[in-house]
């Protein structure tokens, strides 16, 4: 049993999979989010900050590398755990951004098991879930701060090549 609730979320294209997955996690004690395809994970794993995410590795579009990939630029420290219907990975899987694999054949216990002690080495090492968060909300400003300066530039360039025209409210909305 998990000591504290944590959150996870689960990626997965196979609907049933996913929800089985979910509630044997959750009897676990768990708190399971679920998601159908890597990008619909990558944008709930930015909403939900996650203590770990698992990750079905054969998924259309975009695969349980890719994801893990994507995840660690958003979040370096965040465990991600690959679950494959096979009991090794490919090998042009990305295994630096992989935690751990674990194989679908394998008891849920096992499962259960790399999810906490992976949870745990991330507490130990001064992790807590929404820990990198004044990173990313420093991401975030930064790219609005770009945006804004975009629009500013935008305006002055349009006032150096019609100075005879006023720039109004509406054009800066």
């Amino acid at each position: 049993m998990a000591t504290r609730t944590y959150r996870l979320l689960c990626i997965d294209d196979d609907a049933q999979s996913l929800q089985v997955r979910k509630v044997l996690l959750e009897s676990y004690g768990f708190r399971v989010n679920t998601a159908g395809s890597g990008p619909e994970g990558l944008r709930a794993v930015r909403t939900l900050a996650p203590d770990a995410v698992v990750v079905d590795y054969h998924m259309p579009g975009m695969d349980g590398g890719e994801v893990a990939r994507e995840m660690k630029n958003w979040d370096a420290a965040l465990p991600v755990i690959i679950l494959s219907a096979l009991p090794w990975l490919p090998d042009d899987a990305p295994n630096d951004c992989i935690d751990s694999c674990v194989s679908k054949g394998e008891p849920m216990g096992a499962l259960v098991q790399t999810i906490q002690s992976l949870i745990d080495e991330r507490r130990h090492n001064g992790y807590r879930r929404g820990g990198r968060w004044p990173l990313r909300a420093a991401r975030f400003a930064v790219g609005a701060a770009g945006v804004v300066a975009g629009a500013v530039v935008g305006l002055v360039q349009r006032k150096i090549h019609h100075p005879d025209k006023s720039v109004s409210r509406s054009a800066m909305a």
